[in-house]
């Protein structure tokens, strides 16, 4: 059985590694893997795209780019232009072509449902089943279908948007009207394709089962995979003093691939900082963040090696991830991996990652003072008797057991063996018909 794997990017953000992990737990199971890539440097990837078609692609999306800008919105993809992409996929010798994050003008959505081959089709946010957001909101989704089953399911991606809703009738006006021409192109072109989604979140899973678009596809809910050997507990002190971190403080970690993106909520933890124990520091993985608060702040910079993220979330106590709406956070899974407990909302697929006070801590969303109250719940937790703060912050468990159980649910549920496992059940599915 030989699957043809299709990303836009080879190695860049979160739909990308997952791709390439999956593809690394598949070949270790025996299945032939190939990997197709319209934009990266990947030895392992070819790449889809020559040197004309790499400048009108970027042209189109520096276009779109800055047309998000303007409409003060989350990233857009019409999808619009073709490519040729799917005569790619139809000439090759492929059994099944799996498609991760296919947005930017890769593959139009006229030439999606041309592709002659079963298709598995992997979600790594809302697009497929929207308009032309990858994350929207109830009242947007609203626009172009009405399951209010769905609708509510969504309701918490509202707060991505701040106070785009109060700005001129204009800027939402062309919005709708985008969305609403990128969802009837869906509907039209994809009226009979079938094929089976794959999401890596249960909240994805069961939004993406109530939509308008894909109800009538098979969805499997399987989780992204993680390297387990590379990504382990080290011990604490080792790791700091490899990073040159301070060995006697209490460490908390913060970052993303975009720092500046508002759905991923940095400025509400900003606003948490203030409410938290003074006497931690705090590590930034990504951009740096311009704030002036009583924290001292560490900037690690963007960090492209496994081995050295691995002991990045084991030198710190806490990771805290306080996303606005999320799928399946890659650095989530990272961190529990390593031991480090998780402070995040409960929004999006976070639960299916953070068990509450047993590897982490979910806040109620977005409650700034509930975020930090989880970050000092952990904190406290490292203390010899974390039961004298108990009434306070509700230390009621170790943080050796927090740690433990934080690996335990990385193994029972993020392991490459299993996932690969999964995936070959839909991939005989799919071919099956």
């Amino acid at each position: 059985m030989k699957i043809l794997m299709i990303g836009f990017f080879s190695q860049e953000g979160g739909a990308a590694i997952a791709m390439q992990r999956l593809s690394f737990a598949l070949r270790a199971s025996g299945v032939n893997i190939e990997l197709a890539c319209a934009r990266g440097n990947s030895a392992n990837c070819e790449l889809l795209f020559g040197p004309l078609r790499k400048i009108i692609n970027r042209v189109v999306n520096g276009l779109l780019w800055r047309l998000s800008g303007v409409l003060r919105c989350e990233t857009l993809s019409l999808n619009a232009c073709p490519s040729g992409v799917h005569n790619f996929i139809n000439n090759s010798d492929a059994d099944v072509v799996h498609l991760h994050w296919i947005n930017a003008e890769m593959i139009s959505i006229r030439e999606l449902a041309m592709i002659n081959r079963p298709v598995v089709w992997t979600l790594h946010d809302m697009w497929a089943f929207c308009g032309a957001e990858h994350y929207t909101t109830a009242e947007r989704y609203s626009i172009v279908a009405k399951p209010e089953a769905l609708r509510n399911a969504i309701e918490p991606c509202a707060h991505i948007q701040g106070r785009r809703y109060s700005l001129k009738w204009c800027r939402s006006f062309v919005l709708d009207i985008l969305n609403i021409w990128t969802f009837r192109r869906k509907e039209k072109s994809w009226k009979n394709w079938r094929g089976a989604i794959v999401t890596p979140s249960n909240w994805l899973g069961e939004t993406c089962k109530q939509s308008a678009l894909l109800s009538k596809w098979p969805v499997y809910i399987i989780h992204n995979c993680i390297d387990l050997e590379m990504y382990r507990p080290i011990e604490k002190t080792d790791a700091r003093r490899r990073l040159g971190l301070p060995l006697n403080k209490r460490l908390i970690l913060c970052g993303s691939a975009s720092i500046s993106d508002r759905r991923k909520g940095v400025d509400i933890l900003v606003q948490s900082l203030e409410f938290v124990n003074p006497d931690a520091e705090v590590v930034v993985l990504g951009g740096a963040i311009d704030v002036a608060c009583k924290q001292r702040f560490h900037s690690m910079g963007y960090i492209n090696d496994d081995d050295v993220k691995s002991c990045l979330y084991s030198a710190v106590d806490v990771f805290v991830l306080p996303s606005r709406a999320d799928n399946l956070p890659n650095m989530a899974v990272e961190s529990i991996a390593c031991g480090t407990p998780v402070v995040a909302f409960n929004v999006g697929g976070i639960p299916d990652i953070v068990e509450h006070k047993q590897n982490g801590y979910l806040a109620v969303p977005f409650d700034c003072q509930d975020l930090a109250r989880g970050i000092n719940w952990v904190l406290n937790s490292r203390d010899k008797h974390p039961a004298s703060n108990s009434e306070q912050c509700g230390a009621d468990i170790s943080y050796p057991q927090l740690s433990h159980n934080s690996r335990t649910k990385a193994e029972r549920s993020f392991s490459p063996q299993t996932v690969a496992k999964q995936y070959i059940d839909v991939y005989l599915n799919a071919l099956s018909g």
